[in-house]
């Protein structure tokens, strides 16, 4: 039976390609696309910390009739702050990422450990104990980092991260006076983190 003319050769139009042919041209492209994650989580950020005390700043100065709960997530975003700086110290004195992520979200020993740093500055060489001296004021009062590193092993104050997150109720610090101090605690560090190099001491420890 005749059904008509074949169709003409339409090849050269643009035939849908096989599924297995060339199956791993399109691949180069994508891991150049998703390297920056990868780039970006293998290593703590100072300027990331900068941002999420930024944005715990910003977000206190909008008062809201929320039962706290802003202020709560913005109390929680300033410890994250400041947990992510006193890595990237770490990180920058070299110290192994493993013995970083032991101390995980202890932001005493964290701290401790980087006041076992040292960087140069135009006098000489200092002491990243020195990050205790940083101090904020508000209308609630002041608060130093020192103060505010040591309150966090009290037993009745509410413990980061699991406390600030879940629970009834928090007994912390004033939130802006916690995101003011991983603001200029991340202030501090970018001036200097620079130079940071472990103790030999602090080596062995």
């Amino acid at each position: 039976r005749d059904h008509g003319r074949a169709p003409p050769n339409a090849g050269h139009r643009g035939r849908a390609v096989p599924p297995r042919e060339h199956p791993h041209r399109a691949r180069p492209r994508h891991a150049e696309e998703l390297s920056w994650v990868n780039c970006a989580m293998a290593e703590y950020s100072l300027s990331q910390a900068s941002d999420l005390a930024q944005l715990s700043l910003d977000g206190l100065g909008k008062k809201l009739d929320d039962e706290g709960v802003r202020a709560r997530n913005c109390l929680y975003l300033a410890h994250l702050s400041i947990e992510l700086a006193l890595k990237a110290a770490l990180e920058q004195a070299g110290m192994a990422g493993k013995d970083i992520r032991r101390m995980s979200h202890n932001l005493h020993a964290l701290s401790t450990a980087v006041g076992r740093c040292s960087f140069e500055y135009a006098l000489g060489q200092g002491r990243a104990t020195a990050i205790r001296d940083i101090t904020v004021t508000n209308a609630e009062g002041c608060l130093s980092f020192g103060y505010f590193v040591e309150a966090t092993q009290w037993k009745f104050f509410s413990s980061y991260p699991t406390e600030l997150r879940y629970g009834p109720n928090v007994t912390h610090f004033d939130p802006e006076a916690v995101a003011q101090l991983a603001a200029e605690l991340c202030k501090w560090l970018q001036v200097r983190v620079q130079t940071f190099r472990l103790i030999a001491a602090s080596l062995s420890l």
